[in-house]
């Protein structure tokens, strides 16, 4: 069995599940998705952020862990959890990415395999990129296709923008694409591709229209009102643009991976991380343009 653990929003989650699936195909092994750690943040409501199982029809075994922190909390047992979680990794090969041991280690002759880490790069599910893309197939994608905003999209020379909202303020690791950064994305994007039409995606609607001003003068937010998860919505209308401006964050990746428009134009920004030390060489694909 190959085991994930889940933790972040929805773009972590695709990695990690990506990286998952490519090794359980390799093992002919199942794979079983823990949101154990996910459920138990603090910074964000860990039990209620969208889960990539929400999402896309996924052929995984689910190890959720809701019941388990339920028990947990009644009895007091956090002391006998964390000694179980211990034992438990004991019986597991554990790989993680920090000591970037899926490269190097020998991990075929290993029946359980556990992975901790984002994994934010194509080359660990290049291999079966055309059995990821056809795996995360929109579970909304047939109602959300009859939205007005969804044909104006298919309908155009159209560009996501997506601008990372409130949790980027003052985080010490991600800073936030100022508004010259997507004026020169979207000058690259006019070049090759005349009179696009612009649709700016945010979870900070607000902060937009108070620092991104120039923006707003050639572009449109997208705030759609509809029973469909957000996130759900926001990823599938992303990647069904013609080209995407993506900031430094997975969600916004994927969107943009997730075109399948074979003459797109994507732009990201160079620096992903706050501090430059931090290396983003194997994030962003060959052919997105950097700046």
């Amino acid at each position: 069995m190959v085991t994930v653990r889940i933790f972040g929003g929805l773009g972590n989650q695709l990695f990690q599940y990506a990286i998952g699936r490519d090794l359980s195909l390799k093992k002919n092994a199942d794979l079983l998705l823990d949101y154990y750690d996910q459920i138990l943040r603090t910074d964000f409501d860990g039990e209620n952020l969208t889960r990539i199982t929400d999402v896309f029809d996924l052929p995984v075994k689910l190890h959720i862990g809701k019941t388990r922190k339920d028990i947990i909390n009644r009895y007091n047992l956090a002391y006998l959890d964390r000694f179980i979680g211990r034992m438990y990794l004991k019986t597991r090969y554990v790989i993680s990415e920090d000591n970037d041991g899926y490269s190097h280690q020998n991990i075929e002759g290993n029946k359980s395999v556990y992975l901790v880490g984002y994994w934010q790069s194509e080359r660990y599910f290049i291999g079966i990129k055309d059995i990821i893309r056809n795996e995360y197939k929109f579970k909304i994608q047939q109602q959300a296709g009859r939205l007005d905003i969804y044909k104006e999209i298919v309908g155009s020379n159209s560009v996501s923008l997506h601008i990372r909202g409130k949790d980027y303020l003052g985080n010490p690791i991600y800073g936030r694409c100022d508004v010259q950064y997507y004026l020169d994305a979207i000058e690259i994007i006019r070049k090759s591709s005349p009179n696009p039409r612009i649709f700016i995606f945010t979870d900070d609607i607000s902060n937009i229209c108070q620092h991104y001003k120039e923006l707003l003068k050639f572009s449109e937010i997208i705030n759609v009102q509809t029973a469909f998860n957000a996130d759900a919505l926001d990823l599938l209308l992303m990647s069904k643009c013609k080209h995407n401006v993506i900031c430094n964050s997975s969600f916004s990746w994927w969107g943009a991976w997730l075109n399948n428009n074979p003459d797109k134009i994507i732009v990201s920004p160079k620096q992903w991380f706050i501090n430059p030390d931090y290396s983003s060489e194997n994030l962003i694909p060959a052919g997105w343009h950097k700046i």
